[in-house]
């Protein structure tokens, strides 16, 4: 898992906040969302505030 890429933030997320490039990465360790999702997730929305430097999983991704 430690080699593997995920999904994270850099910045910190505001709660309705939209995903975008600026804010987060694909990086290692593979904690997070699998890159194959990246895309998808950019010009959605935050669920709720989410510090610098979380992985990204389903549960802080707002369903539209």
């Amino acid at each position: 898992m430690v080699f593997r890429r995920s999904i994270f933030t850099v910045r910190p997320i505001r709660r309705g906040e939209t995903f975008t490039e600026d804010n987060i990465r694909v990086i290692r360790p593979g904690y997070g969302m699998k890159p194959q999702y990246y895309k998808e997730i950019i010009g959605k929305h935050a669920s709720r505030d989410i510090d610098y430097g979380m992985p990204l999983s389903e549960d802080l991704i707002l369903e539209e």
